[in-house]
């Protein structure tokens, strides 16, 4: 996205035209997003509780192979400790903001933006997904 500094420095040295074809794609780009972000709050409201098995369900009602579930995901087991773990490393009085890396499925990234959301509401999770090939 251009910022408005950029705009005003090359609607010297562009085409009117052009320069306003941009900001109009900009406005369409935001309400876009907007009405994205909209939808995914009026989801979020929901408030339905999260659960591995119902994470799991969801992806096996949609094809997905039992190998890719538990090949690509963290085993309950697994979750439950490392949340464990988190509970004497990070605080609960206030909002967290946590980054999650390696997306494949998304039953971890489900898993710990339960957990986070549990200790504070207003507590947010980041996922990057370096979008690799599964097993190689």
């Amino acid at each position: 996205m251009i910022g408005p500094k950029v705009i005003y420095a090359v609607k010297y040295v562009m085409p009117y035209g052009l320069v306003q074809q941009i900001l109009r794609a900009q406005a369409v780009r935001r309400r876009r997003i907007s009405a994205h972000n909209a939808a995914h709050a009026s989801v979020a409201a929901q408030q339905i509780p999260y659960s591995y098995s119902a994470a799991m369900e969801f992806h096996r009602a949609r094809g997905l192979p039992q190998g890719y579930l538990v090949g690509g995901s963290m085993p309950e087991s697994t979750l439950a400790y490392c949340s464990k773990i988190l509970d004497g490393l990070i605080p609960d009085d206030r909002p967290l903001v946590g980054l999650h890396v390696g997306n494949f499925l998304g039953v971890s990234l489900s898993h710990f933006v339960n957990y986070v959301r549990q200790r504070n509401k207003n507590s947010v999770v980041v996922s990057v997904d370096p979008n690799l090939k599964h097993q190689g």
